[in-house]
């Protein structure tokens, strides 16, 4: 049996804007990644957010390589939970379009079903949204599982 020290999980949010005067939600996933140091999202998120805001150099550190970019950054983003009972806010989001769409890895409800210890809130997890896109990711491992 192999083991891994990187951890990676999918979950379903709701994205909203605190700062505007009319809510407006962005249904997608987010990638909780222990190797991340920044939170991250793809450009249409800060499109929908019609987020015009400064340009930020960073760098994308990967086991193919580093590299220099620059992206928007926005505060004033939050998550709520999928049953609207938690809202907490994100760190600020930095623009990268090189997060992967990749579903394979969300929990799902019929996933929770099949591990004994998971059964218990399989329920409070939602079905597989083929709609929404995975646009973000995040270091706030903690954030993410005081919302689970």
């Amino acid at each position: 049996m192999t083991s891994s020290l990187h951890t990676c999980c999918i979950f379903f949010i709701l994205l909203q804007h605190w700062l505007a005067p009319i809510v407006h939600r962005l249904e997608c996933y987010a990638v909780i990644d222990d190797q991340s140091n920044r939170t991250l999202g793809e450009s249409k998120l800060f499109d929908y957010f019609d987020s015009a805001t400064r340009l930020e150099d960073y760098t994308i550190s990967t086991c193919s390589g580093s590299y220099t970019t620059a992206g928007r950054c926005v505060p004033g983003l939050v998550v709520e939970s999928h049953d609207g009972t938690s809202i907490l806010r994100c760190p600020p989001i930095l623009e990268c379009d090189d997060i992967p769409d990749n579903k394979r890895e969300v929990a799902t409800p019929s996933v929770a079903r099949a591990y004994p210890h998971l059964r218990k809130i399989a329920n409070y997890i939602p079905e597989l949204q083929e709609t929404a896109s995975v646009s973000c990711s995040s270091e706030e491992i903690y954030l993410w599982r005081t919302m689970c």
